[in-house]
């Protein structure tokens, strides 16, 4: 029995010496493993925090105003800073001019920030412009860029097509003039060229036709009609053509009393003009003022 007793408490000497000893050193390691790796996580996230809360390293904002544009934002580049642009009308600034800046030049901020810049659109237009030389969809998108901002609206009232040495599409007159005040205007008539009138073309077959018609077509070409009348006991032939001279195919070319010079003379600013004249069909009459189309007017 004592031998019993003996083998049993040698039996828990080895385990405490062994397993409950070991233990508490395996614990102790544990605990020793936790506390270094909570450290190392609360350093790492205090550097992380530390990064990400210094950002972008800053930069001083550079002088714009005053500068171009394009020249403007290439500064702004050099420095990483992007810009918000906001075009106004300026009455004493030229077009593409950056007027003001926000934040101020010397101001402190990081790279990326988005510095405001308020760039000029021009001059505020008080009269109308020159358009000639210029086409009707310029005329267009220029009125609707000037008065986009104003209550104001000036829009392209009657546009006329002529002949003339000019290339096709191109503005070659308008009213009112230039450099009249926009106060009362309300829109502008332009003239505009259908290139250079075609000189000579064939004859057709106008026989059988009612003459008024056929001289007003005549007459839009060019070409002056010579009627003689023969007498008829239809009465439905009144006003027909029963022959004509040239016939059909022949090439004729313009009359140039058609369109003729009715009145050329210097005036006093503010006369009144009157100017007798006889037409045989419809008549568009032009009228110039220092060899620029002035305004244009149908005759019924």
């Amino acid at each position: 029995m004592d031998d019993f007793f003996k083998r049993v408490k040698g039996i828990f000497r080895i385990f405490n010496n062994y397993v409950i000893t070991n233990s508490k050193l395996i614990i102790r390691n544990v605990i020793i493993v936790l506390l270094l790796a909570v450290v190392v996580l609360v350093a790492v996230s205090m550097l992380v925090f530390i990064f990400v809360r210094k950002g972008p390293p800053e930069v001083s904002v550079p002088k714009v105003t005053g500068n171009d544009l394009i020249e403007g934002l290439l500064i702004l580049q050099k420095k990483k800073l992007n810009s918000v642009i906001d075009p106004r009308y300026f009455s004493d600034q030229e077009k593409n001019i950056i007027v003001e800046q926000d934040p101020k030049p010397g101001s402190s901020v990081r790279e990326g920030k988005s510095i405001k810049l308020v760039v000029s659109k021009g001059p505020i237009i008080s009269i109308v412009e020159d358009y000639t030389g210029e086409t009707v969809a310029f005329v267009q998108n220029r009125l609707q860029e000037i008065f986009s901002f104003q209550s104001k609206t000036i829009k392209i009232g009657t546009v006329a097509t002529i002949a003339s040495a000019e290339p096709a599409g191109t503005i070659i007159g308008q009213s009112p003039p230039p450099n009249t005040p926009i106060t009362n205007v309300e829109t502008i008539d332009l003239v505009v060229s259908k290139g250079p009138e075609i000189q000579a073309f064939y004859l057709d077959n106008y026989t059988d036709q009612n003459i008024k018609e056929v001289m007003q077509a005549l007459a839009l070409r060019g070409v002056l009609v010579n009627i003689i009348p023969e007498d008829t006991s239809d009465h439905v032939q009144n006003g027909i053509i029963i022959a004509q001279e040239p016939p059909e195919g022949t090439v004729v070319k313009r009359n140039e009393i058609s369109e003729r010079e009715i009145y050329n003379d210097e005036n006093s600013g503010g006369d009144s003009l009157s100017i007798p004249f006889k037409s045989y069909s419809n008549t568009t009459v032009y009228i110039y003022i220092d060899e620029g189309v002035y305004e244009v007017r149908k005759i019924e």
